[in-house]
């Protein structure tokens, strides 16, 4: 009888964006598109088809005597371990924009990931979201979904204790179902950048060096927290005006078939938020509470090194919030010692929020497959 385990669940998701949000990206084995997901969870994406029916007003009965399909929709979370690699493929969907530039030729490279700037573009990557209940020819009917034009919903990125960094991200998609997926994972013919093929250098929370600073975009006197450091989480969350997707773009489930419901024909972010938390010991050298009492105006810099590219140069990850607030404290206690637990709230710089990752690895580009 075949196995039903949600141990032989498989994931993939593009290692690059689609051309445009309505562009279903294609498979292909040269080079290969999609990578297998190692996510935390085996849980399958939450598929829906919202319909609406007459209740209320069928004559004769209080029932309802016709249904007809509105739209679809599917949501999926992710929590990750981070390496450097996939910090910046995951960035590149969280935050929208990436610059990158070749430190040395061939070697490394330093990216800069930025938010979305609206005033440019409203519409955030694109990818395509492929699971399966494993790949076996003798389960012809077992759950095997394509779900194109995937967007990220929300990002974060945490460190706690000694562990690997961790990202948590969801994901919504135009409601459009492939059923079966046209992807193979395994096999002469595969399509999918397995786990075995790819290298990694992780980032853990131990190494994470916090600078506070007293002026805008790392300016003033440095304040080096070095071992006082405890934790963090970095997230952004873009709003994504989802109902809107399906209006005025006349795409459906079936070509053509508007009975079949409508799929949205794109996926706009709304008033993007982002934040910036940490925990630190509290030690009497950082002065939290009159920042917080006056809302002076701070900045801060978060980096995790890693192992050697080449030369001097390592992995590394700075995340890098350039003008906020202090918005709230919260006097807790970690590991027997007195600790501050500070909520910053970002604020603009000109048009834009000042959050930046700078990720700088041995990944030449990721618009394309590169690890």
């Amino acid at each position: 009888m075949p196995t039903s385990k949600a141990s032989v669940n498989i994931f993939a998701l593009s290692a690059q964006p689609q051309v445009d949000y309505q562009t279903v990206l294609a498979p292909g084995t040269a080079p290969k598109v999609h990578r297998q997901l190692e996510k935390t969870d085996r849980q399958l994406a939450k598929y829906s088809a919202p319909a609406s029916d007459n209740r209320g007003y069928s004559t004769g009965t209080p029932y309802p005597t016709r249904k007809t399909l509105d739209s679809h929709d599917v949501t999926v979370q992710l929590t990750e371990d981070l390496s450097s690699q996939l910090l910046g493929e995951r960035a590149l969907a969280g935050f929208g924009e990436v610059a990158t530039v070749e430190k040395t030729v061939g070697q490394t490279y330093e990216h800069t990931f930025t938010m979305l700037n609206p005033q440019a573009s409203a519409q955030p990557p694109a990818y395509d979201y492929v699971e399966k209940q494993g790949e076996d020819a003798a389960r012809p009917n077992a759950h095997n979904v394509e779900f194109p034009s995937m967007v990220c919903e929300s990002f974060s990125v945490s460190g706690q204790g000694r562990a690997l960094l961790q990202a948590s991200s969801s994901w919504r998609g135009s409601g459009k179902r492939i059923s079966p997926s046209p992807l193979d994972f395994f096999g002469g013919g595969s399509e999918v950048i397995l786990l075995e093929d790819m290298v990694h250098n992780f980032f853990r929370n131990t190494a994470a060096k916090l600078k506070l600073y007293p002026q805008i975009n790392l300016g003033g006197t440095v304040h080096e927290v070095n071992c006082d450091f405890r934790d963090f989480e970095f997230s952004i969350a873009w709003n994504l005006l989802a109902e809107a997707g399906y209006l005025g773009c006349g795409l459906f489930q079936v070509a053509g078939d508007s009975e079949s419901g409508a799929i949205r024909g794109k996926c706009e972010i709304g008033d993007p938020t982002a934040s910036f938390n940490f925990t630190i010991i509290d030690n009497d050298a950082y002065n939290a509470y009159d920042k917080l009492q006056t809302m002076a105006s701070i900045s801060a810099s978060l980096k995790y090194e890693g192992s050697v590219i080449e030369g001097a140069n390592k992995h590394f990850a700075d995340f890098r919030l350039l003008h906020a607030n202090i918005a709230d404290i919260d006097h807790t206690e970690v590991d027997g010692e007195n600790a501050l637990r500070m909520t910053t709230e970002p604020l603009a710089l000109g048009q834009v929020m000042p959050v930046e990752l700078v990720v700088q690895n041995d990944v030449s580009s990721y618009a394309t497959p590169n690890w």
